[in-house]
């Protein structure tokens, strides 16, 4: 009957999905949580029943149904524990593809503030906000932060390209991009794979297809 416990658990076989066995069935990890829930309100769980509708940083383990959903579930939290700066980084990773990079900026600065020895994914959140609201050249600072930590993985610089695009450096953009394809053993994606993956508001989906295209994307 303690539901700290089972959103303690449900959190722990996300991590391991998400960073182990992608393959792992994920319906354990969100019933979990919604039995913390059930027992009583807790950020925990929220935070980790929110991955079950968008999960950015999670190639393999989401279909990304829904941002706006998330942002629900993330806002509980935040209510819960407005000074978690993980609760903040994961609702300012949301709510750009939710039509809001304003608001994400205000909650990960915040975050940032709250824990100066922040993970590296949160330059993911800050980037992304950035380039979603034309700050390219924040945007490029905090996404080569990002790739740098992650020089492995192709979507850093997916969206390092946009950024580098929409700063007008071709170059760079060209090169950013030929490097998420190298990531992606030479596949070209195609703007609807890009689009499912991730989906946006018109607004920032415009911006962010700008700078694709100036690095040769499509």
């Amino acid at each position: 009957g303690y539901a700290q416990a089972y959103a303690g658990l449900s959190w722990a076989k996300w991590l391991f999905i998400a960073s182990i066995d992608n393959f792992t069935p994920k319906d354990e990890v969100f019933n979990l949580a919604e039995k913390s829930l059930a027992l009583n309100d807790n950020a925990l769980a929220h935070r980790t029943l929110a991955k079950k509708y968008f999960a950015p940083l999670g190639v393999y383990v989401t279909t990304n149904k829904s941002a706006d959903l998330a942002v629900v579930e993330l806002e509980a939290a935040k209510r819960l524990q407005p000074n978690d700066p993980d609760v903040l980084a994961d609702l300012a990773m949301a709510l750009p593809f939710a039509g809001r990079p304003g608001d994400a900026l205000i909650f990960i600065q915040k975050a940032m503030e709250l824990n100066p020895s922040h993970p590296k994914w949160y330059f993911a959140a800050s980037g992304i906000a950035y380039l979603l609201t034309d700050e390219t050249e924040l945007a490029i600072r905090d996404l080569q932060r990002w790739s740098e930590a992650t020089p492995s993985w192709n979507v850093p610089f997916m969206f390092l390209a946009s950024a580098y695009g929409l700063a007008g450096q071709t170059e760079a953009a060209n090169t950013a991009l030929k490097r998420h394809r190298h990531l992606l053993r030479g596949a070209k994606r195609s703007a609807y794979a890009i689009k499912r993956q991730w989906p946006m508001a018109p607004a920032e989906e415009e911006i962010f297809f700008r700078g694709l295209e100036v690095a040769g994307a499509f």
